[in-house]
C-alpha cells in the first residue's frame, strides 16, 4: 500500500511538472486510482515474479518508468515503460539492464534517475545475492545503457545515493541546506 501511495505521489509530480497544473488540490484529499496497480507482473519472462520500485522522467511530453522486474528465479533486472498519462503504460519486450557482473549476478535493482545536459544517469543496487552495492549506468536515449561500475566498491552494503549536479551542490552548501557529509 504505501509502494503505490509512493507511486501515485510521483506520477501526480511528474504530471504536474508536464502538464503545468496539479490534477487534484494541494490541500486537498489524494483520490486513489481506481486502476492502481499500474503494472503488474506479467508472461514468463524477466518481470513475471514481480515489478516494483520505480524511478520516473519526463521526456517528450511522455512520462518514463524504469522499474525493478523479477522473475520466477528472484533475479532482478531494470525494465522500461512509456505513458502519456502517466496512469497507461507500454512496456518495452525486454529489460534495458540487466546483470553482467559477478558482483550484480542475483540483479540489477532499485533504478533512480536523473538527467545533466544530454546524459542520463541511473543509480541502481548491483546485488550478488549476499552484499548490495550502489552502481552506475549512464545513457542518452533512456533504452540503451553504458554500466560505469561501483560507485563504492569497499562498502559492503551501499544500497541508494543520489546524483547531484555540481553547481546545486555548491548552491545547497552556501545556503546552509546541506554540509559535507549528509544533511543537516
Amino acid at each position: 500500500m504505501i509502494r503505490l501511495a509512493l507511486i501515485a505521489l510521483l506520477l501526480a509530480t511528474m504530471l504536474v511538472t508536464l502538464l503545468g497544473q496539479p490534477m487534484f488540490p494541494p490541500t486537498g484529499s489524494w483520490i486513489k486510482y481506481s486502476g492502481n496497480p499500474i503494472l503488474l507482473p506479467q508472461g514468463q519472462g524477466f518481470e513475471s515474479r514481480a515489478v516494483f520500485n520505480p524511478a520516473a522522467i519526463v521526456r517528450d511530453h511522455s512520462i518514463y518508468l524504469l522499474y525493478r522486474a523479477q522473475d520466477r528465479q528472484g533475479v532482478s533486472r531494470i525494465g522500461l515503460a512509456r505513458s502519456r498519462d502517466g496512469l497507461h503504460f507500454e512496456r518495452l519486450a525486454q529489460p534495458v539492464l540487466t546483470p553482467e557482473h559477478d558482483y550484480e549476478r542475483r540483479g540489477v535493482e532499485d533504478p533512480r534517475i536523473v538527467q545533466f545536459g544530454d546524459t542520463y544517469y541511473l543509480t541502481y543496487t548491483a546485488y550478488d545475492g549476499q552484499a548490495a552495492k550502489l552502481a552506475l549506468a549512464t545513457s542518452k536515449d533512456l533504452i540503451h545503457w553504458k554500466e560505469q561500475g561501483l560507485l563504492l566498491p569497499k562498502l559492503y552494503w551501499s544500497k541508494s545515493g543520489t546524483v547531484v549536479d555540481p553547481q546545486d551542490w555548491t548552491d545547497l552548501l552556501e545556503k546552509g541546506r546541506v554540509q559535507e557529509g549528509g544533511p543537516r
